[in-house]
């Protein structure tokens, strides 16, 4: 077994199920099922036309940024007394897993998002530990069972995953970290 694509299918595409346990304190419930619908139905719609993967690619690049700007906030740097965004940050290492080298973006995942998204995430987390539990362990175990050349040579399942992980950003964004930082 290779530790990193098993590390991915259970510690890293099942973190955004936080997001339920969320959604569920907060009485956020129906915003979150929003989020997941209309991108699921823009998904749905889109996937008709060959520009599909390109939109979907640009739109997950840049709300990614916005997301992952988060795991940079213990870094203080000044440069001319100008403080740099947080936002530069995420858009470097984002082209640099890009087009230096797509691979470190899973150990980035694993070793910095992950665990920066539940220290950002405990707050809630805590009061529901066994849905939490739940929900994680039983997607984690579905993950380790879909066959991943499958979702790979096709399409419009990749652009579905795309759009579960744009509505994670939002939903992050919006509900969760705009309360907590």
């Amino acid at each position: 077994m290779k530790i990193i694509p098993f590390l991915t299918k259970i510690v890293v595409a099942p973190h955004g199920i936080t997001d339920i346990g969320h959604s569920l304190i907060t009485n956020n419930s129906i915003d979150l099922l929003k989020i997941y619908g209309i991108h699921f139905g823009f998904t749905n719609f889109i996937n008709n036309f060959d520009f599909s993967n390109n939109i979907l690619n640009i739109y997950l690049f840049l709300m990614t940024i916005v997301h992952f700007r988060h795991d940079f906030s213990f870094i203080n740097l000044n440069i001319n007394n100008i403080k740099i965004p947080y936002y530069v940050y995420s858009t470097f290492i984002l082209i640099f897993f890009n087009y230096i080298n797509q691979e470190l973006i899973y150990y980035y995942m694993i070793f910095i998002h992950v665990p920066n998204h539940f220290r950002l995430n405990n707050f809630h987390i805590k009061d529901f530990k066994l849905l939490n539990f739940l929900l994680y362990f039983l997607f984690g175990l579905f993950c380790l069972k879909i066959d991943e050349n499958f979702i790979l040579n096709n399409q419009y399942i990749l652009n579905y995953i795309k759009s579960i992980l744009i509505s994670h950003i939002l939903y992050q964004e919006f509900y969760v970290l705009d309360k907590n930082n």
